[in-house]
């Protein structure tokens, strides 16, 4: 029987996070042990509490939170194996050698462990008001953390759940799933487009805008990469197919006069991942969100080679979206959160320096980086429907999968037409 490391490690995580030594030392002593293989295997990785101490808290999410990430069809094992994908690329760990008798030692606490967590989270499912998505360690969302931490949904009298997501894709599924668990969500804009084209479940309505810009191209600080002709033959990661970086890359790849065959494409990596791919040379560049983009530069490793808005300036990219049940039946609650998402924004417009603060210890960012990361994101809560239709444009030029003749889009619809069904800007401009 194998055991998925991603699973063992996520409840070492939940055990931080619930932040009593007494617990931790009660399960394991003075020691946290994560399985990394198979049942019986020698290979483990040990870490001690202080080196977990010595980790920036704001790296993690509240216990309550991390038992919101889950799949949607129930499987409780594959909530906490998606998510600490996330964990594994940021803590510090050593491998070494420990006994059988260790292992199962570890595994009954994580069996523990696990059934307080599971039993919290049912008990905070029937209590929300909103069930809120959005993309962990997303510099773009700035706007949501802010929120969440100033206490703004609970000024409007709300009680929200958060689920956070490794990218716009996997929004989208949760969104499209029969037992839907999320009900609004800061996401992209491009998968948003297009799995309302390609999806009949995607029965979602945009509502606000997050931000535009905010993505680039990082490559190897290689001399002989100076501009996109010079990905022929690179191996290049996106988080996933047809989410917004994806579409960045392919506008360079076009503009440079070449295809998705000229290039290795890795998709499916978190950003995360990759900065370490970066820095192992297992990839030769990749298109993230930032603070990812920023963090590639470390140790002189990486560089810009596009930022995104030199490829499309001002593009739109994140933006807030409803499920059209929800919406339907919930819009005082969605006007209320649209309330707090304009608020939360302009006061990063009014407080920049303190919302720079806020980023340094959110993203374990230095000053400068997050200086250079928010300097590549404008943050907005209006929508440019013209900027909106260009990128259905584009989509559709650059996307054989993407077209006007969609059996999930009303029939007869033109680019305009699409948008005015697909996009209500009036909740948003009356707040």
């Amino acid at each position: 029987m194998e055991i998925d490391p991603y699973v063992i490690a996520s409840f070492l995580r939940v055990l931080y996070v619930f932040g009593e030594t007494v617990v931790c030392k009660c399960f394991f002593g003075f020691e946290f042990i994560i399985s990394m293989g198979f049942i019986g295997s020698h290979t483990k990785v040990i870490l001690t509490y202080s080196e977990l101490n010595s980790i920036n808290r704001h790296e993690y999410i509240t216990l309550l939170e991390f038992m919101m990430i889950r799949e949607h069809n129930g499987s409780n094992m594959d909530i906490v194996s998606r998510y600490l994908r996330y964990l594994l690329s940021i803590v510090w760990r050593k491998i070494i050698m420990i006994s059988r008798k260790s292992l199962a030692f570890s595994l009954l606490g994580i069996i523990v462990v696990a059934g307080l967590g599971i039993g919290i989270y049912y008990l905070n499912e029937g209590s929300r008001d909103v069930s809120i998505g959005y993309l962990e360690g997303d510099l773009h969302q700035l706007a949501f953390f802010i929120a969440r931490e100033q206490g703004l949904y609970t000024q409007e009298g709300l009680s929200i759940e958060s689920v956070a997501f490794e990218n716009g894709g996997a929004v989208m599924t949760a969104f499209e799933a029969a037992n839907r668990g999320i009900d609004l969500a800061y996401f992209g804009f491009a998968p948003a487009l297009f799995h309302r084209f390609t999806n009949q479940a995607a029965n979602i309505t945009v509502l606000a805008g997050v931000n535009v810009n905010g993505s680039a191209l990082i490559v190897k600080n290689d001399p002989a990469i100076t501009s996109g002709v010079d990905l022929k033959g690179l191996n290049i990661a996106v988080p996933s197919r047809h989410n917004m970086q994806d579409f960045i890359l392919s506008m360079i790849l076009n503009n440079s006069g070449l295809t998705y065959d000229d290039i290795t494409l890795t998709e499916g990596m978190s950003p995360s991942d990759m900065v370490l791919a970066l820095q192992a040379g297992s990839i030769d560049g990749y298109v993230a969100w930032e603070p990812y983009c920023v963090k590639g530069l470390e140790y002189n490793i990486g560089k810009y080679l596009y930022l995104s808005s030199e490829v499309w300036p001002n593009h739109p990219c994140c933006i807030i979206a409803a499920h059209n049940s929800f919406l339907q039946s919930n819009s005082e609650i969605t006007l209320k959160i649209l309330k707090v998402h304009k608020e939360a924004t302009e006061w990063i417009w009014t407080h920049w320096d303190e919302a720079k603060q806020i980023a340094v210890e959110k993203m374990n960012l230095s000053e400068e980086q997050a200086e250079l990361a928010m300097a590549n994101i404008g943050y907005v809560y209006q929508m440019d429907i013209a900027q909106m239709e260009l990128f259905v444009q584009e989509m559709v030029d650059l996307n054989d999968l993407i077209s006007l003749d969609s059996p999930n889009i009303p029939s007869g619809a033109t680019i305009s037409s699409f948008i005015d069904w697909f996009v209500d800007p009036t909740l948003i401009a009356s707040v």
